[in-house]
């Protein structure tokens, strides 16, 4: 993971959970009413599947997996569970690569070897990793699974 340096110029948290919420919403518009419980997209280097594994009138919480067509060592695949929060227009990393349960700032060192900031490092992977997807948007496809009536 790449550590981020800790600074007055780096945007605030609620900027990224802001940001998230609308880059999730403009990448998943379905995500919203439910129309489409998974959303599996693809390009020629990676595919992402979006899964709803919650929802409730406030909030939606979802199972984001990423993973490189090609496999290396050196490229391992994503997995992040992500909350919704409608009501704020936020949306937040609950956990990644199964890990969870981040506070918003660690001592150092500490038993697992986190970042001093990892809530926030993770937090920002994401919005990056969406503005990737929507920067390459046209170069994906896409195949919905529909609930059944």
């Amino acid at each position: 993971m790449h550590q981020y340096p800790t600074n007055d110029r780096q945007p605030s948290p609620m900027w990224v959970f802001e940001n998230n919420y609308r880059n999730l919403l403009q990448l998943f518009p379905d995500l919203i009413d439910m129309a489409t419980p998974e959303i599996h997209i693809r390009n020629a280097t990676m595919a992402l599947k979006v899964e709803v594994q919650e929802c409730s009138r406030y909030t939606t919480t979802l199972v984001i997996t990423h993973a490189f067509r090609q496999q290396t060592p050196y490229l391992t695949d994503m997995s992040m569970k992500v909350r919704i929060y409608h009501d704020a227009q936020v949306a937040e990393v609950l956990s990644y690569q199964g890990e969870h349960r981040f506070e918003g700032r660690y001592d150092y060192p500490n038993p697992k070897m986190r970042h001093r900031d990892e809530k926030r490092q993770l937090n920002q992977l994401l919005q990056e990793w969406l503005s990737y997807c929507l920067a390459h948007y046209d170069s994906f496809t896409s195949e919905m699974a529909v609930v059944p009536e």
